[in-house]
């Protein structure tokens, strides 16, 4: 360092060891340490101590773009089950719970492995918006816990979305999945439902990895993540089940209400309470009291049912950002559920907008399961103003959860990025709504 109005110049010296602090969230480090000066001023030899302090810019501009790390890291840790190698018997013992055990020749385990955990590979390698393992090291900033120790969980968390999003694509038989063609179409259905089914047991393999809290509180996380595994399933049950007694009695009645608390509950179960699992896990881990971990669930729940929301929303569009969507990139074929003829949330909605004559239009059109039908639908949805009403009611569930949580967390940056978050799940379409009616883009596929 030199100060020529001073004539001082120095060599400022850190300590080497432990002076870095990285944060998994964030992405970036700062460097906080002591330090050794020698120098001089003028003619006169200087020494003494310092403290060094180097930080990184806080400033954001892109959301996804920021949780987006947390992808690497969860494919980082997720790597301990699901090697790329398929000569890694390590994992793969851990993966398959044959660790130990004779019988499986070097056959047997590229076998086993192009079986179980080349599926789930081929979408951990093809990262989606990975905002649900980022939930999994924010809530632990938000308690002031280093996330550091506690990087599995962002696997726990992503490996368990990327099994239902197996699952879930064999049920709606969708083709394409992130813009790539989907597990199931790739590797086949029964290995799909299998390899798809196994990632729900790593749980865990991977929750043994991280600092164990006290007997009773992991015994409480086992209990709950299993929980939640049964509602989200439940919530899979009634959507495959699908809504459309409801559907018709609202097309005859014009009263949307029951149809739209039918449509939430799923949602809720099938989404929701998934977020909120990764969640209360986390807060529990960062010793949570009981106060903020009820805020803290029912603030991630509400994040996650207002992400399903707009996922309907989005479906009109292939499942895309703003900026994906003029440039003609889908991720999935727009209107794919409308085409497959599900009531989603905007067909809940646009029920209780559009008159009697509509009502019926709309019916006709989810009963065709066309090309043809998926367009006159989407211009009915958009024409009623039911998008619009999906963003609305996204945005008030979250800030009303988060209007209770914030009392109780004091003012940090990650505060202020989990706020964000919910933002971006319950707005981050709304760039593309169309104004008017007849609007709905062609399927590009990538």
């Amino acid at each position: 360092m030199s100060v020529p109005d001073l004539g001082l110049d120095a060599e400022i010296t850190a300590t080497t060891a432990q002076g870095e602090v990285r944060t998994l969230v964030v992405g970036r480090a700062m460097w906080e340490s002591p330090a050794a000066v020698h120098g001089t001023m003028g003619t006169t030899p200087v020494s003494g101590t310092a403290f060094l302090q180097t930080l990184p810019t806080n400033t954001i501009g892109d959301i996804e773009h920021y949780m987006r790390r947390t992808h690497d890291i969860a494919g980082a840790e997720a790597a301990a089950l699901y090697s790329p190698d398929p000569a890694d018997d390590a994992a793969l013992g851990l993966l398959t719970g044959t660790s130990g055990l004779t019988g499986l020749d070097a056959g047997a385990r590229a076998r086993l492995h192009r079986a179980v955990a080349a599926p789930l590979l081929h979408l951990l390698n093809n990262p989606g918006r990975s905002w649900r393992p980022y939930v999994a090291a924010a809530v632990l900033c938000l308690l002031d816990a280093d996330p550091e120790p506690y990087r599995p969980l962002t696997a726990v968390t992503e490996l368990l979305h990327l099994s239902a999003l197996v699952i879930d694509d064999i049920q709606d038989d969708s083709p394409t999945r992130r813009g790539r063609p989907s597990v199931h179409e790739v590797f086949g259905t029964a290995p799909a439902i299998t390899a798809g089914t196994l990632g729900y047991y790593t749980f865990d393999a991977l929750i043994q990895r991280v600092p164990q809290a006290a007997p009773e509180t992991m015994l409480r996380i086992y209990r709950l993540y299993l929980r939640d595994l049964r509602a989200a399933h439940a919530g899979q049950a009634l959507d495959i089940a699908g809504h459309h007694a409801a559907f018709d009695e609202a097309v005859t009645s014009g009263d949307a209400r029951p149809l739209l608390d039918e449509v939430r509950t799923a949602h809720r179960l099938k989404t929701g309470m998934l977020v909120r699992s990764t969640a209360e896990v986390s807060a529990l881990l960062g010793g949570a009291d009981e106060r903020q971990l009820d805020a803290i669930c029912r603030y991630f729940e509400a994040v996650g049912t207002a992400y399903q929301i707009t996922d309907d929303v989005a479906d009109l569009y292939g499942l895309v950002t703003a900026q994906e969507h003029q440039q003609g990139i889908t991720t999935r074929s727009p209107a794919e559920d409308l085409r497959n003829g599900e009531v989603t949330y905007p067909v809940a909605h646009a029920v209780g907008l559009l008159d009697t004559t509509d009502r019926h239009h709309l019916r006709d059109a989810l009963r065709q399961r066309s090309d043809t039908g998926a367009r006159a639908a989407s211009e009915l949805l958009v024409r009623s103003g039911a998008l619009e009403a999906c963003m609305t009611e996204a945005r008030s569930l979250v800030d009303e959860a988060w209007a209770n949580l914030a009392p109780l967390l004091p003012p940090t940056p990650h505060k202020a990025m989990v706020r964000a978050l919910g933002w971006y799940a319950a707005q981050r379409e709304t760039d593309h709504i169309p104004s008017g009616a007849g609007e709905t883009p062609t399927a590009t596929r990538t």
